[in-house]
């Protein structure tokens, strides 16, 4: 502020100061963020104790960039007290989670060990969608399952796969194999994203495939209760739904 008193000042003079201060070059990130459409879709890979990350540009129309960001990443393995952050800086980039395994007296087969769970972008703080591995996927359904990760978490991962699906960038099938490890969730906002997409899947599907369209009607109305326990939150929250009943 003293330096530009009484005179004009830019945006790269506000990032030259805040990398002056941070000792990170803020000018280099901030012009991928503010200078380039879309946004990153980080997509993470496990080989053993190593996550093999790799960034690309995001657009829902599904047409491919080359832009590049530097993307603040945060994650954490089999518990959110094991958490690590990094600045992934380049297209692709390794990272060793060696030290955020637990030790032996800490082991548990379902939380821990070798097969925990991994979680990118920890409660959503980041502006970056996340596509895993088959592997990572297999190992965060259990975790949703067994109810190990937070709402926003489950939100997450349920709006990337969404997205991702809508720009080609994964399957439908896959989009709706995560769609079944919800059914015991009572979180109003997961629910609520769970309908949205119920709805956008249908409305996609009506005219293209109505034969599909049926079936896929006939598999969400085997699970009444997540249905239920919207109406039921939305009574509570005051918010109409008459649509849950007159579009399923």
């Amino acid at each position: 502020m003293k330096r530009h008193a009484w005179s004009n000042a830019s945006t790269e003079d506000l990032w030259s100061a805040l990398s002056e201060v941070s000792r990170i070059r803020v000018n280099s990130m901030m012009d991928g963020w503010t200078k380039q459409k879309g946004y990153p879709v980080i997509s993470v890979k496990s080989k053993g104790h190593i996550l093999e990350f790799q960034q690309s540009q995001f657009l829902l129309s599904g047409s491919r960039g080359d832009g590049q960001w530097m993307v603040p990443i945060t994650l954490c393995l089999g518990s959110y007290e094991r958490r690590k952050s990094f600045l992934l800086e380049s297209r692709t980039e390794n990272l060793d989670t060696s030290d955020l395994l637990p030790t032996s007296g800490e082991k548990n087969e379902d939380e821990y060990g070798e097969a925990s769970w991994i979680k990118v972008n920890v409660e959503q703080s980041g502006f970056y969608r996340v596509k895993y591995g088959d592997e990572l996927n297999a190992r965060l359904r259990k975790a949703i399952e067994k109810g190990f990760l937070s709402a926003t978490d489950k939100f997450g991962i349920l709006d990337d796969r969404y997205a991702l699906c809508v720009a080609c960038e994964q399957s439908l099938s896959s989009l709706l194999s995560l769609m079944d490890v919800y059914k015991k969730e009572t979180d109003y906002i997961v629910l609520s994203k769970l309908i949205d997409v119920c709805y956008a899947v249908l409305e996609v599907l009506r005219d293209a495939l109505p034969d599909l369209t049926k079936a896929l009607k006939k598999k969400i109305h085997q699970y009444p209760s997540i249905f239920g326990r919207v109406r039921n939150l939305t009574r509570l929250h005051e918010i109409p739904t008459q649509q849950f009943s007159s579009d399923l």
